[in-house]
């Protein structure tokens, strides 16, 4: 309870020097990025694993939250999913010569019987793991009153990171309140063309559905396949389908 209540007082203490004009997202992930001692980190803010990320302090940890989009699974989907932490080995053996097996390190708070990264999301540990090479990945839900509605995703490419990720997830639930009040005053422009590209989305989902006759999880899904199979975004397609550039069900698409 002491190392949590610690955490707390530096991550709120953190969040309080926040300086007129700063991003509340930029800060909020530079901020437990430092306390947690982690490498980089991402924030997707929203109330669903296709919620916008709204900030990275890295290309590295852009590169695994685009992946996720992309492909559709991935830690980031389970920590929506589950409400609880979720852990990626991108390695064919994790260091410390713990083999993916399932087993983690003593002393990090996760389940020694966690499924490994390889066969738990077989699309994104190999196009991960190939975009930026060994990495640990950590994902924690924000929660509020229950509700999740956002995740912090941090990466490192040491065993753990510096805390126990109960400890970790316990102190973010403890600021979750601070960090939701705090990116609710975000308007800079960055985020707002996240925000944007997101309704753009489900634009397209929606055209998709009318053109395809199939589910909106189906829409979906042929979105993230056509991004995957050219490489690129998905607000990329979506922003064709809008256009009216890309129709799906007509000759050749």
């Amino acid at each position: 309870m002491g190392e949590t209540t610690e955490l707390v007082s530096r991550l709120e203490r953190g969040l309080a020097r926040q300086v007129a004009g700063e991003d509340s997202f930029d800060r909020a992930c530079r901020v437990c990025v430092d306390v947690l001692a982690a490498d980089g980190g991402s924030i997707a803010f929203g109330p669903s694993a296709n919620a916008a990320v709204r900030t990275s302090t890295d290309l590295t940890a852009a590169l695994l939250a685009e992946v996720q989009e992309r492909v559709g699974e991935g830690p980031v989907h389970d920590a929506y999913a589950l409400a609880q932490p979720a852990e990626a080995v991108l390695a064919d053996v994790a260091a410390e010569g713990t083999a993916l097996d399932g087993t983690v390190p003593d002393g990090t708070g996760l389940d020694g019987a966690l499924e490994p990264a390889a066969r738990r999301w077989p699309t994104f540990w190999p196009v991960a793991r190939a975009a930026v090479g060994d990495v640990r990945l950590f994902t924690f839900p924000l929660h509020v009153g229950g509700w999740t509605y956002g995740v912090l995703s941090l990466w490192t490419r040491r065993t753990r990171l510096a805390d126990a990720v109960g400890e970790v997830q316990s102190a973010v639930d403890e600021v979750g309140v601070t960090l939701l009040r705090r990116s609710r005053a975000t308007s800079d422009h960055t985020g707002g063309r996240d925000w944007q590209e997101r309704a753009r989305v489900h634009q397209a989902t929606g055209m998709v559905v009318a053109q395809l006759g199939v589910p909106i999880t189906d829409a979906v899904a042929v979105l993230r396949a056509r991004a995957f199979t050219e490489g690129v975004a998905v607000a990329d397609v979506a922003a064709d389908v809008v256009a009216r550039r890309t129709v799906f069900g007509s000759p050749g698409v």
